[in-house]
């Protein structure tokens, strides 16, 4: 080996030490920050990342609000037309039960012999003739003259009839 290089001096062991001490804190100081940087980059990363997310489970949460909300709009309608048809079946009772009244008052009139029952053609005719006999007009005694007609005709008294 020799000498050494113009302008290069021999290192006393010491001072070697700390020149190789000095590049090796300056190699960490440079890991070090190449460290913080990338660390720094996946923050970030992991931020839009988290941000991302949140969108995307936005968007779910809107979907599924969307879907809810159809579901909830197909079941009000479905509500409503049941609650239509319930009307109708409580209006239909009510009738089977108005039905059912006069059925039974008919028949506790049959039982007494107090009742004869007008056919429902005759029934018709004295209710529109009875309807006439409100006007003012001349009408009236024609439907009188009528009703007394149907009377006859059908052979019944008016006890019987009402």
């Amino acid at each position: 080996m020799g000498r050494p290089p113009i302008g290069i001096r021999k290192m006393e062991p010491k001072e070697r030490q700390r020149a190789y001490d000095a590049r090796q804190r300056e190699k960490r100081r440079r890991q070090e920050e190449e460290h913080r940087e990338t660390y720094n980059a996946l923050q970030e990363v992991q931020r839009e990342v988290s941000t991302l997310e949140y969108r995307i489970q936005l968007q779910d949460e809107e979907e599924i609000h969307k879907q809810l909300r159809a579901e909830n709009d197909r079941l009000k309608t479905k509500n409503y037309k049941l609650n239509a048809d319930n009307r109708k079946l409580r209006d239909e009772v009510h009738n089977l039960k108005i039905c059912e009244i006069e059925l039974r008052r008919e028949i506790l009139m049959l039982k007494e012999g107090k009742y004869t029952k007008l056919k429902e053609t005759e029934r018709s005719t004295l209710v529109k003739l009875l309807g006439v006999l409100g006007s003012n007009f001349g009408d009236r005694d024609v439907a009188a003259i009528k009703i007394g007609e149907l009377r006859k005709r059908i052979d019944k008294a008016w006890d019987d009839i009402l």
